[in-house]
């Protein structure tokens, strides 16, 4: 019989300010390995109502500094052409089953998973936090709109003017968002059709209200359980420093296995529900962190450093090579796991 792909969404997620409780650590760990990869943008882990043309601080509440709406006066976005990569696809990450029932608020998880023995070991295995609907959304007709021009004569906007002469270090302006759904639930990738029957339906049993969607795909079943509200994911900046992205790269010394080895590592820490197996592999990845002169480095400075740092230049993120964004995105969350606060 063949393997079915399927999808099953709990619960949302609203963790609304920054926190060091481990499951927000692990979801905003989740949240950076996704966007650096997959969206080829900064991770954004607290403000979800950002907008094309603010200019916000890269801080951990990503305050909007100056408002589109104040200084853009006419500007006008659209979505961004879909390009299969970044937008419309839905995407995971895996986490283990305690930070899922955190995220979602409900004890149930947990009994979910215990309720049949013969199915423990598939929920253990298909805990995840994912990414659906995620759509981007740019200025209208072109980048244009965010030439200084367009706001060098408006009061309060000289936060934008800054940023767009470069002459700040802790900010950026907005060129692209990514919004989307984020939940926690389970992502069934290796069971077969009658397992993945017999686990939806014990998740009915303790979930009988959430609305299922089946959509059929090359030899996949999706199935969504419950939805939650759309909001900011990620965002591109209007510069980005291509040697700070590209040194991921370089320290792991231009060696894709390399890069596979740290995600192997980051994976593993995410999903793992054992305290000392976590430690351990908390200690692996600081080790290498060091060894690549990492180490106590902080994530806001890495961030800040990319996408609003004082050497950076315009940029396509389509002309960067894949791997800068992939070894970017494990060292990201390799430097979330390894600090002390989210």
């Amino acid at each position: 019989m063949k393997s079915v792909f399927c999808s099953i969404v709990l619960g949302g997620i609203a963790i609304a300010s920054p926190s060091f409780s481990q499951e927000a650590k692990d979801l905003h760990t989740a949240i950076a390995y996704y966007a650096f990869r997959e969206l080829k943008a900064m991770p954004v882990l607290t403000n979800r109502t950002v907008v094309v043309g603010d200019v916000i601080s890269v801080s951990p509440y990503e305050e909007v500094l100056a408002p589109a709406a104040d200084c853009y006066l006419s500007l006008r976005t659209k979505p961004e052409q879909e390009d299969g990569a970044r937008s419309g696809r839905t995407h995971h990450v895996k986490i283990s089953v305690d930070i899922v029932g955190a995220i979602a608020g409900s004890a149930d998880v947990r009994r979910i998973v215990t309720a049949e023995a013969a199915l423990e070991a598939l929920f253990k295995n298909s805990s995840a936090v994912v990414f659906s609907g995620v759509t981007g959304s740019v200025p209208d007709p072109s980048i244009q709109e965010l030439f200084p021009r367009k706001v060098e004569n408006i009061e309060d906007c000289r936060p934008t003017l800054e940023t767009l002469a470069q002459h700040r270090y802790d900010r950026l302006l907005v060129t692209r968002t990514y919004s989307g759904s984020i939940d926690a639930g389970f992502v069934f990738e290796r069971g077969t059709s009658t397992e993945i029957s017999a686990a939806t339906d014990v998740i009915g049993r303790f979930f009988s209200d959430a609305s299922v969607t089946v959509r059929g795909e090359t030899n996949s079943n999706h199935v969504l359980l419950g939805k939650w509200e759309n909001g900011v994911i990620a965002v591109q900046s209007s510069r980005l420093n291509l040697s700070r992205l590209a040194e991921a790269w370089l320290v792991m010394n231009e060696n894709i296995d390399t890069v596979i080895g740290l995600e192997g590592l980051v994976q593993e820490y995410l999903q793992n529900e054992s305290f000392e197996i976590r430690e351990g592999i908390r200690g692996a990845i600081r080790n290498q962190l060091e060894e690549w002169g990492f180490y106590g480095q902080d994530f806001e400075n890495y961030r800040r450093q990319i996408f609003a740092g004082e050497e950076g230049s315009e940029y396509s993120p389509e002309d960067i090579p894949e791997e800068h964004w992939r070894a970017a995105a494990a060292l990201a969350a390799a430097i979330l796991i390894a600090s002390e606060n989210v």
